[in-house]
């Protein structure tokens, strides 16, 4: 294990050292890769770094804008109007920049996790598949059918609430469930309340990123621990399979996890339920 520690430090230590050669350009191309591919490009606040290396306030905004222009050209169903905006640019291209790129992948993991959890969501969406057939099923280590079908149809059940007619306020209050949410969460909402973010299919353009991507299979993975914890677990248990029910696993091994977060960075987001993490100070 010190080995390991040793390795893994040796690591932090010569990827921080890269990232310190990179100059601003760079970074608004890393940037640009975290927004085209939210899924596959890490959790490194490149942003932040750019504008650490911009001291003159016309250039921050500047780089700022092309970095609104970057998520603007990327997602055909919203809109950017900034032709009147008479404020810096920074906060509000900083917040869009780790809605739609760098925390999107953990927006995307908590949203799919609290629409699951609510009961009517889930009865609506398990009636689709209540004529699968099933000769029998576990039932002391599932407890209900419904959680049979939840469980092993999951996959099929995500992509369902993918294709749903989901708006992006109502994508955000999925992602929150008290009012303790991070800055940029609330930027995204003034933008959205004020016309400067318009929303034309923004949840569209997220989920059909999320369904082309590697996460899928790494998501369903985690979605499954979630749900046997949350709900399976409890209604065997109710049954009086105690045994059975902490004898109940799914591999939750996901090698797409990234840990490359600034040294600030704070505990994943699923291990915190019911609200999203401000994965870094604001």
């Amino acid at each position: 294990m010190p080995e390991l520690n040793q390795e893994l430090a040796k690591e932090f230590a010569s990827r921080e050292f890269i990232l310190a050669q990179t100059d601003i350009d760079e970074h608004l191309e890393f940037i640009r890769s975290q927004i085209v591919s939210p899924f596959e490009n890490g959790e490194v606040n490149h942003f932040r770094k750019m504008m650490k290396l911009i001291a003159d306030k016309a250039q921050q905004q500047e780089y700022a804008k092309r970095v609104l222009e970057i998520i603007d050209n990327e997602y055909s169903n919203i809109d950017i109007d900034i032709e009147d905006f008479d404020r810096t640019l920074v906060p509000y291209a900083e917040a869009l920049y780790k809605f739609f790129g760098k925390n999107l992948r953990k927006l995307v993991t908590t949203f799919l996790r609290e629409y699951l959890y609510n009961n009517k969501n889930r009865k609506a969406l398990l009636s689709s598949y209540q004529d699968l057939k099933l000769a029998s099923y576990p039932k002391e280590q599932f407890g209900k059918k419904d959680n049979y079908i939840l469980i092993i149809k999951l996959a099929a059940i995500v992509k369902d609430i993918t294709e749903l007619p989901i708006t992006a306020e109502q994508f955000i209050q999925y992602c929150i469930r008290n009012d303790d949410k991070p800055q940029y969460i609330d930027l995204v909402e003034e933008m959205l309340d004020d016309s400067i973010l318009i929303d034309y299919g923004i949840y569209s353009d997220i989920m059909d990123k999320f369904m082309k991507s590697d996460a899928f299979d790494g998501t369903i993975n985690k979605l499954q621990t979630k749900m046997i914890d949350a709900i399976v677990r409890p209604s065997v248990s109710a049954m009086g399979y105690d045994y059975i029910a902490s004898a109940i696993d799914v591999d939750d091994d996901d090698p797409t996890d990234e840990d490359d977060e600034d040294p600030d960075a704070p505990q994943d987001i699923d291990e915190t339920p019911m609200r999203i993490d401000d994965f870094e100070e604001d």
